[in-house]
């Protein structure tokens, strides 16, 4: 979070860094709601989803093949 503040305000994000874990936690808290508050009041559709992806489609397997099975008992120790 420190982070994504620092980039935004420099100023408020020395003054958490210098504050105690718990002053700290407070601020920051503080700052979530502020932040919460203001994606609530865009309108629907303002941003696009970021956990959309680029990527291509994943693949279709050909099919699975006969499957196989050694029988461990008619295995050699050097074959384990």
């Amino acid at each position: 979070m420190l982070p994504t503040i620092s980039g935004h305000n420099r100023a408020e994000a020395i003054k958490i860094s210098r504050m105690t874990p718990i002053a700290a936690a407070r601020e920051i808290a503080k700052i979530e709601v502020e932040i919460a508050k203001a994606v609530e009041q865009q309108p629907p559709g303002a941003r696009k989803p970021s956990n959309i992806s680029n990527a291509p489609p994943p693949i279709k397997p050909i099919g699975s093949g006969k499957s196989f099975e050694k029988d461990l008992e008619k295995m050699g120790q050097k074959r384990i």
